[in-house]
This record gives structure tokens, C-alpha cells and sequence, in this order.
């Protein structure tokens, strides 16, 4: 074998590995968060600090898990608009219970928990039951849990709350909560029948009944299981905050889709991964904490987060061209 034709090989086995990483949708946003950190590192003095880094493991912990229940419901074929007003919620319910009823903690936290999976199963029942898209659903739902809260609190902050609350958001164990849980759902989406149900589901409903799937039911706990993660994302909120107010949550299911979105898992349904929503997660939280550390103002953050959005559907169209050229 010649020189140049060894070069011609070696040339076309690293194109091929190249098309390989980048069919691989969380191979992209790695490498994109990697230069993100390096470059903001150069150009904000105090971004790349043991502080910095805790308080943003700390923000990107909340909006992490609501990510996996933002992408668990996508991968689905579905959407769940309401997981950021369900956390508001959630968190006048476990203040109520808390300071009101003075509840000990660990049954505030198994309440919440419960309490959250009700109200996943209250979508589930109007999506399954109705027959309603889930769009439409969890935008009703999202303006229903807003209403409660104002209702329930007239406004008013939770104060008060015991130490012990504070633990669950204390140091890095927000974050390493959110890294557990990003494990154990990537195993439940890969290597259970549940998982592969969900993925079935989301790419053809037809085609999961044909196949003896039940999709009523698999579609219900999917919502069940997405109100159980915003309970624990409120007990954390509750752990890092150490206070309630009426507007928590407003706004955080933008993040959360951006995050899903950005992740790569697809709108269209059947696609997508705990680890991209996690990813997705991470460079949200990066980017956000960026331009605080630019001193970029904060007016700014709704119009990078919808671009981010925009920019990560227009790489999806692309990656599925993509895709299906190399079938042909």
C-alpha cells in the first residue's frame, strides 16, 4: 500500500468517526459546554471558582430534574408545560404543611413527594381519560396550579422554616442528587421493558398498540412519574432558598424544555436521552451564570434562552436531513 493511499484511508477513517460523534447527539453539546467554560473562564475573572461552581450547581440542580420530567414527557410523545407552576405549588403545599401543621420534615418531604404525583396524575387522567392533547392539558393545569398558590398564600411568603430543610440544599448535594438521578433514568429508559415502552409510544402510538403495548397506561405514569420529580426538585428548592414565595417556579418550564431541547431530544417524540437533558441542563446553567458573571442584564436572559431554543430545533432538522441521507 502506497503513501497516498494510506493517507486516503487514514483521511476517511477519521471523517466516518467524525460523522459517528456527531450522529450521537450528546457528543455535540460536551464539546460545545467544554469550550463555553473555557472561553467564559478567559473572559469573566471570577466564573471558574469553587464558589461560582457551587452556586451554580446549586441553580442547575432544580432546573436539571425538571429537564428529565421536561424530556421523559417529549420522549414520550407528549409535553408538560405545568412541571414550573406545579413546583409553586408544591411549594405552598410543603410550607402549609410545614410551619401551619408543623408536620416533621421527613413526612413534608414524603408528602410532597405523593402530592406531586397526584398532580401528574391529574394530567395523566385528563390526557388518557379526555383524550386532550397534552399541550392543551398542561397549559390548563399551568394556570390552575397558579391560581391555587395565589389563592392559598393571597401573595404571602413562606418564612420560618427549620434547619433541617436546609440540608437536602447544602454544598453539592443538589447536584449530586441530580447526577443519581440522571443514572438511574438513563437505566430505566435503556434497559427496562418501561423505558422501551415509553420510546415505542413516542415514535408511534399505533405502532406500540399493534405491538401489545398499553398505551393509556404507560402514557399515565409517564405524567405520574414527571409530578414525583417536581416534588423533589421543590423539597431541593425549598433546601437552597430556605423560603416560599407565590412566583417560584414561574418561568422554569422554558428552562426546562430549553434544556431538554438543547440536549437533543426531539420534539417529534421517541428520541432522546437522560444524559442530553442533563447536558442540556448543564450548559443552560453555564450560560445563565455567564452573562451574571458578564454583568449582561438579566433582561437579556428570556431573549438568549428563546434563541437557544430556536437555534437547537433548526441543529435538530438538520441532524435529521442529516440522518436520513446517510440511509439512503
Amino acid at each position: 500500500m502506497g503513501k497516498a493511499q494510506y493517507s486516503n484511508n487514514k483521511d476517511r477513517a477519521f471523517v466516518k468517526t467524525i460523522q459517528r460523534m456527531l450522529v450521537v447527539p450528546e457528543v455535540p453539546i460536551a464539546f460545545f459546554i467544554l469550550v463555553f467554560v473555557v472561553v467564559i473562564s478567559v473572559t469573566a475573572q471570577y466564573f471558574f471558582t469553587s464558589s461560582n461552581m457551587l452556586l451554580v450547581s446549586k441553580q442547575l440542580a432544580i432546573n436539571g430534574i425538571l429537564a428529565l420530567a421536561m424530556a421523559l414527557s417529549i420522549i414520550s410523545g407528549g409535553l408538560d408545560l405545568s412541571v414550573g407552576s406545579m413546583l409553586g405549588a408544591l411549594l405552598t403545599f410543603a410550607g402549609t404543611m410545614g410551619l401551619t401543621y408543623h408536620l416533621p420534615y421527613s413526612m413534608v418531604f414524603i408528602l410532597t413527594l405523593l402530592v406531586g404525583a397526584g398532580c401528574g396524575a391529574v394530567n395523566g387522567i385528563a390526557i388518557v381519560g379526555l383524550s386532550v392533547p397534552p399541550i392543551i392539558v398542561t397549559l390548563g393545569t399551568m394556570n390552575a396550579f397558579k391560581g391555587v398558590v395565589l389563592v392559598i398564600t393571597n401573595g404571602s411568603w413562606f418564612t420560618g422554616f427549620p434547619p433541617v430543610y436546609r440540608q437536602i440544599g447544602n454544598g453539592f448535594i443538589p447536584f449530586s442528587i441530580l447526577v443519581t438521578l440522571t443514572v438511574f433514568m438513563s437505566i430505566m429508559m435503556k434497559k427496562t421493558r418501561f423505558g422501551r415502552h415509553i420510546r415505542s409510544m413516542g415514535g408511534s402510538e399505533s405502532s406500540a398498540r399493534l405491538a401489545g403495548i398499553n398505551v393509556k397506561r404507560t402514557k399515565f405514569f409517564v405524567y405520574v412519574i414527571c409530578g414525583i420529580l417536581v416534588g423533589l426538585a421543590t423539597m431541593i428548592y425549598l433546601g437552597r432558598a430556605g423560603v416560599g414565595e407565590p412566583t417560584a417556579g414561574t418561568g422554569y418550564e422554558t428552562q426546562a424544555l430549553a434544556a431538554a431541547v438543547v440536549g437533543g431530544v426531539s420534539f417529534i417524540g421517541g428520541r432522546g436521552s437522560m444524559l442530553g437533558a442533563f447536558l442540556g441542563a448543564v450548559l443552560m446553567g453555564f450560560l445563565l451564570n455567564g452573562m451574571v458573571s458578564l454583568q449582561i442584564s438579566s433582561y437579556y436572559q428570556g431573549i438568549v434562552t428563546g434563541l437557544v431554543i430556536v437555534l437547537a430545533l433548526v441543529m435538530e432538522m438538520v441532524r435529521n436531513n442529516y440522518l436520513k441521507r446517510l440511509t439512503l
